[in-house]
């Protein structure tokens, strides 16, 4: 009984010292601070989910701020700041370099041989060129687009197009020109990106196909190319049908 006495008879004197008041002040603070940091990590995570949903299903900004006043209504943990139109546009500008880090890393290392798309697109008067790339991995076909180019007066001939496409490759892939020389092996290509025989009328092509082997000094007939299905019709077409006083006949 006695040594027990003495035990409690310690301990209060033990809890009314500077010290332990203080300490125990401390504590509490700290699991305070602690669980409001595990808070603010909820709410980040949240958001940047949002963001990461948003953008992968192409929404805008307005859908990001409506998935987080979703959460603020039914979750403590949702952000009250830091969650509007501008922080979605940071988060999409680390998402961007953070896959094309990651596709850069990933063709350079696993990606043998690609072939590369062409698509002219007009839009307002001004000449587009869609690029895209289809590679083979693990016995799934991959595409990837790689950018709608903007075709500048620079661009518009066969050794300007050409370069451009180059350019598009290299920076959206992270290649090399050595590296595209041993990669690259088909094109698929709309019309004025072939020959002239190509064409419908025979006549213009910027023979992108050769002035890749040109530049990247390969041997003749090593890229294969192929314009598309819609040009092919229109070949086909051309040759069923002519025009005649603005009338076409069979």
């Amino acid at each position: 009984d006695q040594e027990e006495k003495y035990v409690k008879r310690a301990m209060s004197n033990h809890c009314e010292r500077k010290i332990h008041i203080f300490a125990k002040k401390t504590m509490r603070e700290k699991g305070t601070h602690e669980a409001a940091e595990e808070q603010m990590k909820a709410a980040g995570y949240l958001v940047v989910s949002n963001a990461y949903h948003t953008v992968k299903m192409w929404f805008s900004s307005h859908e990001f701020e409506m998935l987080n006043s979703r959460d603020h209504d039914r979750c403590q943990s949702a952000s009250t700041k830091n969650n509007g139109k501008n922080v979605f546009f940071e988060l999409r500008s680390c998402f961007y370099d953070l896959v094309s880090s990651r596709i850069k890393e990933h063709f350079a290392n696993n990606v043998s041989y690609l072939a590369c798309t062409l698509d002219k697109i007009p839009c307002r008067h001004a000449p587009y060129t869609a690029i895209a790339t289809y590679y083979f991995r693990q016995g799934v076909l991959k595409i990837i687009l790689n950018k709608v180019a903007e075709m500048s007066s620079y661009d518009y001939d066969a050794h300007g197009c050409t370069r451009m496409v180059l350019r598009v490759l290299s920076e959206s892939l992270g290649l090399s020109l050595a590296q595209i020389r041993t990669k690259l092996v088909h094109l698929v290509y709309d019309g004025v990106y072939g020959s002239a025989d190509e064409r419908l009328n025979r006549r213009g092509g910027f023979h992108v196909t050769s002035k890749l082997e040109e530049i990247l000094d390969l041997s003749n007939d090593h890229i294969s190319g192929k314009h598309d299905a819609a040009h092919y019709l229109q070949l086909v077409y051309g040759e069923m049908f002519t025009r005649e006083n603005g009338e076409w006949s069979i």
